[in-house]
Order: structure tokens, then C-alpha cells, then sequence
């Protein structure tokens, strides 16, 4: 099994790339706190200083000064780390203190497709090549139905970067559909999936209102890519449809 290091996404808050998880069902403390306060918050809710911390987990003190300030991630091997240390759950360290079981332990999310703009495959064969790759699961739906897309180049660079992997629920799952989606603060990621024969296309993209119509552009730094989709309100059309939901990533695997 690979190991990875982890990122929480807020779809909610794309713009904020700070606390990166969605907001949905949870209700407890810490949630809106960036990930780098909570390890502060809780640190010193024990009374002990960033050099212990690092000495118990393995880092050096200015590795803990660095997630604390949020100028650098921890993987997810060190937040099992820290969470030990620090007597809470991987899941509260991620996100904040969440009323559900499935937050306090890793999964594995299966690894079903490939994000990449151009590039057409037949599902079957893409599953075929795939692994799985550790997260902590959203609470708000089945840790079983939370899905991992791998991302191949920079067609989404400015949210998942390439050799990273984007967590993904089922559009069907999402409460209130499409209506609860495009009522949100934010617009939502999602990933869309084009058919050609028996071959897909999975591309990650930001989803907005335009009119009569759904406008789905890509989120990249990439002219290249820069590419947008139209599709009628319900996101479904005869050779395109709006297929999931994003609800975390996974950055590049080390």
C-alpha cells in the first residue's frame, strides 16, 4: 500500500485553502478552525510545548511551528502521529471534532478512474490498474461510497496536483441534488464524465448557475486546459452528466 499525504477540501470554500474538508452534518468544535490552529488549539489544551509535540511524533520543532502556522500540511501517517499524542482522533485533528464513528479512523478509498482532460478510457480497464488510497471518510456518507479519481497532469492544478487524488461521493448521494449543490455559498467541484462509444472522459471541475444552463470550468493554471462544459440544470445530458460530487483530496503519494 502506498502512503500518502492528505489534504481536506471545503467545496464549500474553494477559495479558502485553509480548512479543506466539506461542511456538511458536522456538528461539534474546532470545525471552522484552519487544521494547523486545531493542532495549536489542542497542543495547548495539554500544556505542552511544540519541541515535546515534535519529539513525541518525530518532527522537529519547526516542523510543528510550520503546521501550526498552516505553511505546510502534515501527511497523514504524522496527523495519526499527532492525534495519538494529542488524545483525539485522526478525524478531529483533520477536520475538527465530528459526532461520528467513521471520522476516527482511517479507509481506503478504492480508486475507480483518472482525471485527465483528453484522455478517453474504457472503465473497466482503468479499475483494473488501480490501488486504493488512504483518507479519513467524510461523516456525512458511506466511507464505502467515497471514491478515488487519480489526477494525470495540470488540468486541475490549482485543487489537486497532478500524481494526487480527488475523493469523490456519487452526484446521487448528495443531499438536495442538484438544487442543494447550487444553492451553496460556494460553487462545488464535481467531476464530469463524457462518453464517446465505450470510453470515458473524467474531468474535475467548478460548477456554476449560468442562466438556463450548468457552466463547468476547470480549475488550472494551465492555458491549455482552460476548457468548459455546458450542460441543462439537472447536469445530465446525452453524452455528458455530472457524475460526482468532490469532497476531499489526497496530494501527491510519497
Amino acid at each position: 500500500m502506498q502512503q500518502t499525504c492528505t489534504q481536506n477540501i471545503d467545496i464549500l470554500d474553494i477559495g479558502n485553502r485553509v480548512d479543506r474538508f466539506v461542511g456538511i452534518g458536522m456538528a461539534s468544535y474546532a470545525v471552522n478552525m484552519s487544521l494547523g490552529k486545531r493542532i495549536k488549539k489542542f497542543r495547548r489544551e495539554l500544556g505542552i510545548s511544540q519541541t515535546e509535540l515534535g519529539n513525541a511524533v518525530g518532527a522537529a520543532q519547526t516542523t510543528i511551528a510550520g503546521y501550526e502556522a498552516d505553511s505546510s500540511e502534515p501527511s497523514m501517517d504524522m496527523i495519526c502521529r499527532i492525534a495519538r499524542v494529542l488524545d483525539k482522533s485522526p478525524g478531529v485533528i483533520a477536520f475538527g471534532g465530528i459526532d461520528t464513528a467513521t471520522a476516527n479512523s482511517l479507509n481506503y478509498a478504492k480508486v475507480v478512474g483518472v482525471i485527465e482532460i483528453g484522455a478517453w478510457r474504457e472503465v473497466v480497464d482503468v479499475a483494473a490498474e488501480m490501488d486504493r488510497v488512504a483518507f479519513v471518510p467524510h461523516p456525512s456518507f458511506p466511507a464505502g461510497e467515497q471514491l478515488a479519481f487519480k489526477v494525470n497532469g495540470s488540468s486541475c492544478d490549482l485543487v489537486v496536483p497532478d500524481g494526487g487524488y480527488a475523493i469523490a461521493v456519487p452526484f446521487e448521494l448528495f443531499p438536495g441534488g442538484m438544487e442543494g449543490l447550487l444553492l451553496r455559498d460556494k460553487p462545488p467541484l464535481v467531476i464530469a464524465e463524457r462518453q464517446r462509444g465505450g470510453a470515458y472522459e473524467y474531468t474535475l471541475r467548478e460548477m456554476r448557475r449560468d442562466g438556463d444552463e450548468l457552466s463547468l470550468k476547470t480549475r488550472t493554471s494551465d492555458a491549455g486546459h482552460k476548457h468548459e462544459i455546458r450542460l441543462p440544470l439537472d447536469g445530465q445530458a446525452d453524452d455528458a452528466r455530472v457524475a460526482f460530487v468532490v469532497v476531499a483530496v489526497v496530494s501527491k503519494t510519497i
